[in-house]
C-alpha cells in the first residue's frame, strides 16, 4: 500500500529551519520561566511551616513496593501484544522527571536504576488508556475522571509551558531502508535491544490525526495516515523520538539529535510491574 498526499502541498511546505528556530526560541523562553519559578519555589520552601499536632501525628500516605518508590506515583499500563511485539504489565510514572538531560544520558541513567523509557508503541498505548478514562495507579486505585483529564492534557494540550518527553526509538538509514532501534522488556524484567526495518508508515513531515494514530499505528507505534491537527516530523538518520506540546501545537518528533537537551525535556520513568 502506498501513501498518497492529497491536495496542494505547495502552500503547506514544511520549513525545517524555521521550525527549528521557533523551537529554540520557545525552549529559551521556557528555560527562563523555569528558572524564575524555581527561585520563587526555593524562596518559599526556605521558610519553615509550623505543623499542627494532628499533622505531625498523621502517617505518610502511599504504598511503597520493595524497591522503595511510591506506587501511587505510577500508572498501570497493562501488557499488550501488537503483532510480533509484546510487553508485560508496566508501571509508568505520572510525571516526567530527569528534565534537562539528553536522550543518550537519560537512557544510561535509567539502566543504572533498572528502569526504562517508553517506546513509541507503549506511548501510543498509554495515550489510548488515558483517553479511555479507565486508569489505575500502581496500588490498583482507579483515578478520578478529572485526574485523568489533567494527565492527558499535560501531555498533549496546546498551551504553555513547553513540555516534551523522550521516547525509546532511534532511527538509522541503511541505503534505501530506514531502521528503528528500541528495547523490548522481557517477562523477567531484562531488556533486549532490537533493530529492525521500519514498517510502512508516514515518511514525510505533515500533520496526523490523533485518534487515527492511536487506532491505526504500526506495531512500532508510527502513524499510517495523513491529515489532522497533530504535528508529525518523520524519522531522520541518526535521530531519536520525543513527544512535544507547546503554544504552537503538539506532536510526535522523530528528527532530533540524541545529544539535544533542554530544561523542559524529560522522561516518563517505566518499571516492570511485579
Amino acid at each position: 500500500m502506498k501513501i498518497h498526499i492529497i491536495g496542494d502541498q505547495g502552500s503547506r511546505k514544511y520549513d525545517e529551519g524555521l521550525a527549528s528556530q521557533v523551537n529554540q526560541e520557545i525552549e529559551a523562553e521556557e528555560r527562563r520561566k523555569r528558572l524564575e519559578d524555581r527561585r520563587a519555589r526555593l524562596q518559599t520552601e526556605s521558610q519553615p511551616v509550623k505543623k499542627t499536632k494532628s499533622e505531625e501525628a498523621k502517617p505518610k500516605t502511599g504504598v511503597l513496593n520493595q524497591t522503595g518508590f511510591n506506587l501511587s506515583d505510577y500508572l498501570i499500563l497493562e501488557g499488550n501484544t501488537h503483532g510480533s511485539y509484546s510487553y508485560p504489565d508496566l508501571l509508568v510514572a505520572r510525571e516526567r522527571s530527569k528534565e534537562g538531560k539528553n536522550w543518550t544520558d537519560t537512557q544510561t541513567e535509567l539502566r543504572t536504576e533498572n528502569s526504562y523509557m517508553l517506546t513509541i508503541r507503549q506511548f501510543v498505548d498509554l495515550l489510548s488508556m488515558l483517553k479511555s478514562d479507565k486508569v489505575y495507579d500502581g496500588t490498583g486505585t482507579q483515578l478520578k475522571s478529572e485526574e485523568v483529564t489533567t494527565l492527558l492534557n499535560e501531555i498533549r494540550e496546546v498551551r504553555a509551558p513547553y513540555r516534551s518527553e523522550h521516547l525509546d526509538a532511534k532511527f538509522n538509514k541503511q541505503v534505501t531502508q530506514t531502521q528503528i532501534t528500541y528495547h523490548k522488556i522481557k517477562s523477567d524484567g531484562s531488556i533486549e535491544e532490537v533493530t529492525e526495518n521500519l514498517e510502512e508508515c508516514v515518511m514525510i513531515d505533515t500533520r496526523i490525526d490523533l485518534n487515527s494514530w492511536l487506532a491505526n499505528s504500526t506495531t512500532q507505534g508510527l502513524p499510517k495516515r495523513l491529515k489532522g491537527d497533530l504535528y508529525y516530523h518523520s524519522p531522520r538518520h541518526g535521530a531519536v523520538a520525543r513527544f512535544i506540546a507547546n503554544t504552537y501545537g503538539a506532536g510526535l518528533n522523530c528528527y532530533r539529535s540524541p545529544i539535544n537537551a533542554n530544561a523542559s525535556l524529560g522522561v516518563r520513568i517505566v518499571r516492570k510491574k511485579l
